[in-house]
């Protein structure tokens, strides 16, 4: 209560502000403990990591969405250079189907040139899971394992190359993206519209073939130990 007689004064004082590299700290270390809370908050018994995985990705996707650019212009990104096609088949089937036998021992070659060093650099990998990719020099052969490979039920493909695949993704960021490179017009079908190629299309795709195998898988007397893959470019 004021005393009598008294005159009651009040001082006022600027509030300090933080200053901006400050602000975008706190967000920072605020999305961090976020994601921390969700990854280590204790999960049902029957939710296995990769529900827990696919949670944490959900929380990121939405967090992605609620980012624009507040009304300006996309960034315009120039990334080089090339992409490639990759086809991917299960290792075994695809030898199998190619007539690649499997009674040569494990031997390991820096490039592949014939059937028989195939299959003892297949047979060097494959028992311990290990990853590998060779070049194949033998323009033939290389093309009888991608005729091979189209025979397969199972066989899929996918956009490859690292910059290809960049391009995509920060397309999908809302980027404009320049692609240097040379592709084919079916690879360019799978990039997005606001990807441009500065190169002129090819005929045929650069194909990389990847052969994937499941832990326990067997060829021959060879049985894989982890699942990995295998790579092979011409």
């Amino acid at each position: 209560a004021a005393l009598p007689g008294r005159v009651q004064t009040a001082e006022l004082c600027p509030v300090p502000m933080a200053p901006p590299s400050a602000l975008v700290c706190g967000g920072l270390l605020s999305a961090l403990a976020l994601l921390a809370a969700v990854w280590y908050r204790p999960a049902p018994p029957e939710l296995s990591l990769q529900g827990r995985l696919d949670v944490v990705l959900r929380s990121l996707l939405r967090a992605e969405g609620k980012v624009g650019l507040g009304g300006q212009p996309p960034p315009r990104v120039a990334i080089g250079f090339g992409g490639c096609l990759d086809i991917i088949v299960d290792g075994v089937e695809l030898l199998h189907e190619a007539g690649i036998e499997h009674g040569h021992s494990p031997f390991h070659h820096d490039f592949i040139e014939t059937e028989k060093q195939l299959a003892e650099s297949f047979a060097y990998f494959f028992p311990p899971g290990a990853a590998s990719e060779r070049y194949v020099s033998n323009m033939t052969l290389f093309k009888k394992l991608v005729n091979a490979s189209k025979r397969l039920s199972e066989m899929r493909w996918s956009l490859g190359g690292n910059a290809a695949v960049m391009a995509n993704r920060l397309a999908r960021e809302g980027c404009k993206v320049l692609l240097g490179g040379r592709l084919s017009r079916d690879q360019s079908k799978a990039l997005s519209e606001n990807v441009t190629v500065a190169g002129e299309f090819i005929k045929d795709a650069d194909i990389h073939l990847i052969l994937e195998y499941s832990t326990g898988a067997r060829w021959g007397n060879y049985i894989s130990r982890r699942a990995n893959q295998i790579g092979r470019a011409h």
